[in-house]
């Protein structure tokens, strides 16, 4: 018998410790704290530890519903196994995320993806193609039929759209639409589609190119086609590249779940758990924090870094027309599947970084990493993981799915095309029904709301995924500039 386990699908979208006692208030001689950060994932932390480094004297306190800190971000090492729940990690690109690892002393415990990582694929006619990373191998390459290739070529004589309409805003554009636009729809539908798939775990054909990839947009609004850009970038940086994002996938030697885990040990006696906050009322020049039990924190200033249908509510009461736009941000739920299974029971090895499926692939599968071949210690010796998402926006119904039928379809749509023969030996299945936010074309409004609220309300700022990027790096970002904005 293989080992089954399967997380149960809570709020917070993580499993938690049982019975822990909630930890008492960093400050409790004081009536007010200087700063005050609700939501203990990755932003609520990197919002403390930003607090904490510019205001080392000034009172601050976060507070978590949860009985553990680190939202989806959590790892669970078990009998040889590693298994993300969440994130597995974040490109060693972002200054700002690298200080804190460092800061916290987690950066001895770093590892980058092993190079066996650089080989990425697509399935394509129930079969695995390799995406070619030089335009020469892409040309031979079956990613593309010989009229899509010729297609792409074609982009840089592709002229660019109006920006604005006629009072200067704005015109949005999905990311389908842009890519069918500018590389033709063979390409929009065998690599963007993927790729939105990938990152966003949503639907290339309601997303807003603007907020979902800004540079791109800004590409073809400065130079007018991609190709033109892309040659403009490499004369600057020879690095740059059109495969993707500078960068390496670089993780902790016992999973992602490292990161938070060092965050918290670091500051934890500004953490206090177990505070479920409900609503933030005006108190005098300050801020009261009612927690679901009654429990009252008073602030003089307030990072809000809940996921967006939380921030809403928790600022209804001061304004209610910018709670209402705030909770409009929808979300793809995401039921990852992680299975382990021993090197003999597969007909070859398991190389690469994963494979991603266009959607009309008509799969269930939006894609499988293959976690040990990306970073070591992932597996027990001789054993290697896989990690299969299903659901997304294209297939809310997903997270709906039993466990058995979970397995059926991870059996058919990746074991068989991988050539592995037997069950597996470990299994993890974790659901998350909040999982990724979608900035679709109307996200623009959403910030407009929040704009609007944090300059008549100066004393509390927004962090968290659900504004300006959805990456662990833009988390740590949008931490800092909530930190900055309350200074």
């Amino acid at each position: 018998m293989y080992d089954f386990q399967s997380q149960p699908m809570t709020n917070s979208n993580h499993p938690t410790a049982q019975g822990e006692a909630e930890q008492p208030l960093a400050n409790p001689d004081s009536s007010l704290c200087d700063y005050v950060v609700l939501g203990g994932g990755i932003s609520g932390l990197s919002a403390l530890h930003f607090l904490r480094e510019k205001h080392p004297h000034a009172s601050a306190l976060l507070l978590e519903k949860e009985s553990r800190t680190g939202g989806l971000m959590q790892t669970v090492n078990e009998d040889g196994w590693s298994v993300d729940v969440g994130p597995n990690g974040f490109l060693d690109r972002e200054p700002m995320t690298l200080e804190i690892v460092r800061n916290v002393g987690a950066e001895p415990r770093m590892q980058r993806a092993s190079d066996n990582a650089k080989s990425r694929f697509l399935c394509l006619r129930e079969r695995l193609v390799k995406i070619p990373l030089s335009p020469p191998a892409f040309l031979f390459s079956g990613v593309l039929p010989l009229a899509g290739k010729l297609r792409l070529l074609c982009e840089p004589f592709v002229k660019p759209r109006r920006f604005e309409d006629d009072s200067g805003r704005i015109i949005e554009e999905t990311i389908f639409d842009f890519a069918k636009r500018r590389i033709g729809i063979k390409a929009a539908e065998n690599l963007v589609d993927p790729m939105v798939s990938g990152v966003f775990g949503g639907d290339s054909r309601r997303l807003s190119l603007r907020h979902c990839f800004p540079k791109m947009f800004a590409m073809e609004r400065e130079y007018g086609s991609l190709f033109k850009a892309l040659r403009a970038k490499k004369k600057q940086n020879p690095s740059a590249s059109a495969a993707g994002p500078a960068g390496v996938l670089t993780s902790f030697a016992e999973g992602a779940g490292e990161l938070p885990r060092a965050i918290t040990e670091r500051y934890s006696k500004f953490i206090r758990t177990g505070f479920g906050a409900e609503r933030i009322e005006r108190a005098g020049d300050g801020w009261s924090v009612i927690s679901v039990a009654g429990g009252v924190v008073r602030a003089k200033k307030i990072v809000v870094a809940t996921p967006a249908y939380a921030a809403g509510k928790l600022i209804a009461n001061v304004d209610d027309d910018a709670a209402n736009f705030i909770c409009e941000v929808p979300y793809a739920s995401m039921t990852v599947i992680c299975t382990g299974y021993k090197n003999e029971d597969e007909r070859a090895p398991v190389d690469g970084f994963g494979f991603l499926t266009p959607r009309k692939e008509k799969r269930r599968v939006l894609g499988a990493l293959f976690s040990s071949s990306i970073f070591e210690g992932r597996a027990p010796e001789g054993c290697f993981q896989l990690r299969t998402m299903i659901g997304g926006a294209s297939d809310p119904d997903g997270i709906e799915l039993t466990d058995d039928a979970l397995l059926r379809i991870v059996h058919n749509e990746v074991e068989t095309m991988l050539g592995i023969s037997r069950e597996p030996r470990m299994v993890r299945i974790f659901r998350h029904r909040w999982a990724i936010p979608q900035y679709e074309t109307t996200h623009e409004r959403i910030l407009e709301a929040l704009r609007k609220f944090e300059t008549a309300n100066p004393t509390i700022a927004f962090a968290g995924n659900a504004y300006f990027g959805v990456g662990l790096n833009d988390c740590v970002l949008n931490a800092k500039r909530a930190v900055e904005k309350l200074r």
